[in-house]
């Protein structure tokens, strides 16, 4: 009959396995390495690219970890160090000894002039000796922190004045001694004693091989002074 179109034939086996080709997904990927085997091509291996994906959770405990490890750094850097008796002394006879980076000085003033420029806000310096003589200056390192060594001659003894920042170190817990209403810390090491005194965020110690009562004075006068090197 004209104006009707004509369908294919349903029972037509060609016609229904066309339409199961076309209703089938094609595998791409293997169609296109089997293709270039039957032409003797090399075949290609890609590997698949997977995205990474962080969760806001795990981003958030990365960011934590981080933080925590960096309060840990921190507070490592700039914990007070322990002064022992022990590494008092030992930087006593290191002065004395004369360490390499010593340099000649004939006041505390000098003193702390150079070492200010080594050292930046490094402490202030005590009043001048009255009766006793500057002999060098030098930076001493005590468990990463940083003292102000002074080699001093008094009643002809080698004396050090060690000058630190009292946040940067701290004492063993022993009983002080009330001079003038300050506190001084007598220590002992062998023969070298040690008196410690702190005052406004300043550390300063006296050593030598001379009675700590003698320490005690010259640590008296040096800290009772005027100074004027800041």
């Amino acid at each position: 009959m004209e104006g009707k179109e004509q369908q294919p034939d349903e029972g037509d086996p060609i016609v229904s396995a066309m339409r199961k080709l076309r209703d089938r997904p094609v595998d791409t990927a293997r169609l296109g390495l089997r293709i270039r085997a039957s032409l003797g091509l090399a075949g290609t291996k890609t590997n698949a690219v997977i995205p990474t994906r962080i969760s806001l959770n795990r981003l958030a405990a990365i960011f934590v970890f981080a933080g925590f490890a960096v309060g840990i750094l921190c507070w490592w850097v700039t914990r007070p160090v322990m002064a022992s008796p022990a590494d008092l002394a030992q930087a006593h006879i290191d002065n004395i000894a004369g360490e390499p980076g010593a340099i000649a000085v004939t006041s505390m003033a000098e003193a702390h002039r150079i070492i200010s420029s080594q050292w930046a806000r490094c402490p202030h310096m005590p009043a001048e000796l009255r009766n006793g003589a500057v002999i060098s200056c030098h930076l001493h390192i005590l468990g990463g922190k940083r003292l102000l060594c002074v080699k001093l001659s008094v009643d002809d003894i080698f004396v050090t004045l060690a000058v630190g920042r009292s946040a940067d170190l701290r004492l063993p817990n022993i009983d002080a001694l009330t001079r003038n209403a300050f506190p001084y810390f007598v220590q002992k090491s062998g023969d070298t004693n040690i008196v410690t005194t702190v005052r406004e965020g300043r550390w300063l110690s006296v050593i030598g091989q001379i009675s700590p009562d003698r320490l005690m004075d010259i640590a008296s006068e040096i800290s009772d002074g005027d100074s004027t090197y800041k």
